[in-house]
């Protein structure tokens, strides 16, 4: 058992075959500092992504880079990831992801595909995730809802590795995912995070506030 961010204890146990994919290439216009480097308490956003992804049972966890690739690599100089640079990170984010999943060796049955920018996703929600992918269903893609919103980040099987690799959607990965919406599902979990992003200064201090509250209610 393991406790990270004032979330809820979870069973942590290493889960093979199975990958994250965080993207970290675009250049944050929107924002005056570059998000994924930006703090969220002792710890930068990114951090905060990759302990997440390795705390639930993930160890194979692939960074796309892009802006500010160097500095990113020196961040996280000390975690055990793997390094993606996409040479087209000022396109849309979707260029990020298809780098991404062009990696993905013939082994890995599933994948999570997060923004760097949405950071404060719990361990329990990954765990959560997985159990419902290996039912005995096996969905094509399994979605985090938190009061019937879908959020971040979405486990998607590796049947559809190609499909979405060879896909073109002004949309992004979101539009691309709605051609397989027979079999999605969606897996109620208490994380208002996977809604949580931070592509404007006004959302960077609402996740402050909420990583203060998680923090605080893990005392009470």
């Amino acid at each position: 058992m393991i406790k990270i961010y004032g979330r809820e204890e979870v069973p942590v146990n290493v889960t093979d075959n199975m990958a994250a994919i965080i993207l970290a290439a675009g250049s944050s216009f929107r924002m005056k500092e570059f998000r994924p480097l930006m703090k969220l308490g002792n710890v930068t956003a990114i951090e905060h992504a990759v302990r997440c992804f390795y705390y639930a049972g993930i160890n194979d966890i692939r960074i796309v880079l892009g802006y500010n690739a160097l500095d990113v690599i020196e961040t996280l100089r000390y975690y055990v990831v793997r390094f993606i640079f996409n040479r087209r990170f000022h396109e849309e984010m979707f260029s990020s992801v298809r780098e991404g999943i062009a990696t993905l060796e013939p082994e890995i049955r599933a994948f999570f595909v997060m923004p760097a920018d949405n950071p404060l996703v719990s361990v329990k929600t990954v765990y959560t995730m997985l159990e419902r992918f290996h039912a005995p269903d096996q969905p094509d893609i399994v979605y985090p809802s938190f009061n019937n919103r879908r959020g971040h980040p979405p486990l998607i099987s590796a049947r559809l590795k190609m499909d979405i690799y060879n896909s073109s959607s002004p949309g992004g990965l979101r539009e691309v995912l709605r051609n397989f919406e027979s079999g999605a599902v969606d897996v109620a979990v208490d994380d208002e995070a996977v809604l949580l992003d931070m592509n404007v200064p006004d959302d960077y201090h609402r996740l402050l506030k909420y990583l203060k509250y998680q923090d605080a209610a893990e005392y009470k």
